[in-house]
């Protein structure tokens, strides 16, 4: 299991929260499973063309990758679907520097199985980036300079990715924990506080339960590509 990669982690506040998009997709990269999850403090993308995205949705062999949701939802980051994208939101609109974002080739939102939305027409917020799609009945209001592309080849291959992401999630599973995960709050907002112990490789058991019941996480004494310090804690979507 993998979380948003860094830029999207405030610097230097303690134990901020970012409010956690509520979600129903088939595979998701980021809270998908339940198993290890391993967070690692180097400068080598560690999934590949995925490093750039902050929400992806790889599906099964069985189950099509597909986002959906409720239409006020947005993303701080770049999403890629490799079935359809149901519902609009606003995309990419806290991108900082990313070092992985030329890895997402300058498109902001890829959908293999295209977007569809309900009612046809709705649009979506393109705040940096390109948008391609296999097939497209919504709009696109582009805050920065953008393009919708609208067939041809994905950027993507997500079979592949998906395979790949299987097999890390494998050997992820086989680690020991050495980290803490307690949730904390009322039932109206739950937080999960992930607590590290190592300055070099932390490793958490989590249930997918844990994701779906909370609203928050804060990641605490565990260094980031942006934030160097251990001894604070910052918020994650």
């Amino acid at each position: 299991m993998i979380w948003p990669h860094a830029p999207y982690w405030p610097r230097g506040k303690s134990c901020s929260k970012v409010e956690k998009m509520k979600k129903a997709i088939a595979v998701v990269v980021c809270c998908l499973f339940a198993g290890s999850l391993a967070s690692y403090a180097d400068n080598v993308a560690p999934f590949g063309i995925l490093s750039a995205y902050n929400l992806v949705a790889l599906g099964t062999s069985t189950v099509a990758g597909n986002i959906v949701g409720p239409t006020t939802s947005d993303s701080e980051g770049r999403i890629a679907a490799a079935g359809q994208i149901t519902h609009t939101l606003n995309v990419a609109d806290k991108l900082g520097s990313d070092p992985w974002g030329s890895l997402a080739d300058g498109f902001a939102l890829v959908a293999g199985g295209g977007v569809n939305v309900s009612p046809a027409g709705g649009h979506f917020t393109i705040k940096g980036g390109n948008v391609w799609a296999s097939s497209n009945n919504a709009n696109y209001y582009f805050n920065e300079p953008g393009t919708l592309n609208v067939g041809g080849t994905s950027s993507i291959d997500f079979a592949a990715e998906r395979t790949a992401m299987q097999s890390l999630s494998s050997n992820l599973s086989t680690l020991t924990s050495n980290g803490t995960a307690v949730e904390s709050g009322s039932s109206s907002w739950l937080t999960l506080t992930l607590s590290g112990t190592s300055t070099t490789l932390n490793v958490f058991t989590l249930t997918a339960a844990q994701f779906d019941n909370t609203n928050s996480t804060s990641l605490c004494r565990i260094r980031s590509r942006v934030q160097r310090s251990s001894s604070t804690c910052w918020g994650a979507a």
